[in-house]
């Protein structure tokens, strides 16, 4: 059983008891706030409860169902196949020597020559000894670049605004139809253009600090006068 409350007196505990009308009826957790009021009266302040029923319940709005994309014309590539590399590696290293330049087992320019020769070792060689990248960096847009159109420029606006540099998000949200690696390098172009410094402008009408949470966030800055 948990301590009774004791009366206060001239700011000191009383040691009697209280009366059996004021004993608590709730567990220690929910019982009655007591404070002093001006004129030093005791003052019963409401009880907290759990917010339990009809009235503290969120609404939730129906299901509109899964969003159909047009597929991608961009998939992934592949680089190798970790099983059929298992039982040719070491015929290839046997066949080029540990002395050569790929003298590593996971050397990515061997796996992806085995790869790309269909694991049949003569050829893999071939590519090998010519003096090639086999599997160098790669540019993750089109080449020539697909030009944005006035309607995937303003998408594209509003994803940076919504969400950030995030731009796997905004590709998912705003243009699906574009790669992840477009909507980046457009980012460095759209960003010194003329309309990178508008839609700053319009920001800074529509917000009290220019240094807000939504800069932060957009990395969008100040236009030099």
């Amino acid at each position: 059983m948990p301590p009774r409350l004791q009366k206060l007196q001239n700011g000191k505990k009383s040691s009697s008891p209280e009366s059996d009308e004021e004993k608590p009826s709730v567990s220690r957790f929910l019982q009655m706030k007591r404070t002093l009021s001006d004129d030093g009266k005791l003052i019963k302040e409401e009880i907290r409860t759990s917010r339990v029923g009809c009235s503290y319940q969120a609404e939730l709005p129906e299901y509109v169902g899964k969003r159909h994309l047009k597929p991608r014309n961009r998939l992934n590539e592949t680089l190798w196949i970790p099983e059929a590399t298992e039982n040719n590696i070491l015929a290839l290293y046997g066949t080029i020597g540990t002395e050569r330049k790929y003298p590593l087992y996971d050397d990515e320019q061997v796996l992806h020559a085995l790869y790309s020769s269909g694991y049949r070792i003569p050829e893999a060689v071939e590519l090998l000894d010519e003096d090639v990248s086999i599997n160098s960096p790669r540019r993750t847009v089109t080449v020539p670049r697909k030009k944005m159109t006035l309607e995937e420029v303003e998408s594209f606006e509003e994803g940076i605004v919504n969400l950030g540099k995030n731009f796997f998000k905004i590709r998912n949200g705003y243009l699906p139809l574009r790669t992840t690696g477009e909507l980046i390098e457009f980012y460095y172009f759209w960003k010194n253009s003329s309309r990178y410094d508008r839609l700053v402008d319009r920001l800074a009408e529509s917000i009290d600090i220019m240094d807000g949470e939504i800069m932060k966030l957009t990395d969008l800055k100040k236009p030099r006068k």
